[in-house]
């Protein structure tokens, strides 16, 4: 199977850790102690361009895509070769060519603390937890500015991911040192003030802009999830992103929704739909042209807890029921596709009910967030449905 990350990738994780995408599942070195060149030279990456030039993923580095691909599912193998089509693998040795993809993480910065998220990925959550902070003063930043540089005219993509890439101040090591035709991919959870951030307004500056607004509910069932972030703040910060859109001549940029399917939004999906059209009448330029923000779905598989594959019969009933109304309102090629593999892996769950071990597994984390973010009985408010079941 084949695969350019290896070669042209280049992925910095929350806590430094360098790979050649977010899906690689071993650390190849980090940005506060190595150098980039050394570490997508070093004998791990290479063992992973050999098994692929032999034919097959690499079991270990690769067994994120591996596992993703039997879900039917697009994942980072698809995006990296899409964006390297001209990469022949016949054609490339052991050693590394040039970046193309970089997707930045940098570090947990983050003003939320997402229910299903932890804290390697927000900083929220590590004040919470009282974990160790991660470091996020780069010892070694002239070099990588120096290398941003010097492959500024190789770039395709710069993906900004996080934490929360419009609070991360390094975000504009990269931007600073790119063209401003490259296309760039936001990530971002859109609920820190627009107003004073920097690498917002540094984006504004680049003719293509994928805004990829992270987020899977609505209303009180979007702040019981995001925790920390405010549902209004969240639509004030929407019709920023609309107005300095619409303020721009021929704006390339583009919206995008992120969603992850889970118990927590599995019977509200046609309040999110919903949102998704009023996202193009109330907030951006008239001249949009889709009539609704394309919702990008991908399965929740941690925590266990809120995966609907957990679940016997008597949930998944439910679930299947929600997904078959869903489905049956019109949805676009990529939603029936996932939502119809999400059919099939329920199916297998019909054969028995949800067990006691299971539902124990769930209140304990009901109980566990209550407390954590002293909101008890407003999970039984939010989702009576399922409380009754428990």
């Amino acid at each position: 199977m084949k695969c350019s990350a290896p070669w042209r990738g280049l992925h910095i994780r929350t806590n430094g850790d360098i790979l050649t995408c977010c899906a690689g599942a071993t650390s190849l070195g980090n940005i506060h102690t190595d150098k980039l060149e050394e570490v997508l030279n070093g004998p791990v990456i290479k063992e992973v361009r050999q098994s692929i030039k032999d034919g097959e993923l690499h079991q270990e580095y690769c067994k994120n895509c591996i596992a993703i691909t039997k879900q039917n599912v697009r994942c980072e193998l698809d995006w990296h070769n899409d964006i390297n089509n001209d990469f022949k693998l016949e054609e490339a040795d052991l050693n590394y060519t040039y970046p193309t993809l970089f997707d930045a993480r940098w570090n947990n910065t983050c003003n939320s603390s997402c229910i299903y998220c932890d804290e390697t990925q927000s900083s929220k959550w590590a004040t919470i937890k009282k974990a160790p902070a991660f470091v996020k003063n780069i010892k070694n930043k002239d070099y990588l500015t120096t290398f941003f540089e010097n492959n500024k005219e190789k770039w395709r993509t710069i993906s900004l991911v996080g934490g929360e890439p419009l609070m991360i101040k390094e975000n504009m090591m990269i931007l600073d040192n790119c063209e401003k035709d490259v296309p760039i991919m936001v990530i971002t959870n859109l609920s820190s003030d627009l107003s004073t951030s920097k690498v917002f307004k540094k984006l504004m500056t680049f003719e293509t802009v994928g805004w990829h607004l992270s987020f899977d509910n609505v209303g009180e069932h979007y702040e019981y999830v995001r925790q920390g972030s405010n549902w209004q703040v969240f639509n004030n910060n929407i019709k920023i992103l609309g107005d300095a859109i619409g303020s721009i001549p021929n704006c390339k940029h583009y919206l995008k929704i992120m969603s992850v399917l889970n118990l927590l939004n599995i019977t509200h999906l046609d309040t999110l739909k919903a949102f998704s059209k009023q996202i193009v009448s109330d907030y951006l330029p008239p001249r949009w042209p889709t009539e609704s923000i394309e919702i990008i779905w991908q399965p929740c598989l941690m925590p266990h807890e809120i995966s609907l594959t957990h679940f016997g019969s008597d949930f998944a009933s439910i679930f299947i029921d929600s997904i078959k109304g869903y489905l049956g309102q019109g949805v676009q090629d990529s939603e029936k596709t996932f939502f119809t593999t999400i059919l099939e892996q329920l199916d297998s769950n019909m054969q028995q009910p949800t067990t006691e071990k299971q539902k124990e597994m769930l209140n304990k984390w009901i109980q566990m967030n209550a407390e954590y973010f002293n909101n008890k009985g407003c999970f039984s408010k939010l989702y009576p449905e399922f409380s009754k079941l428990l």
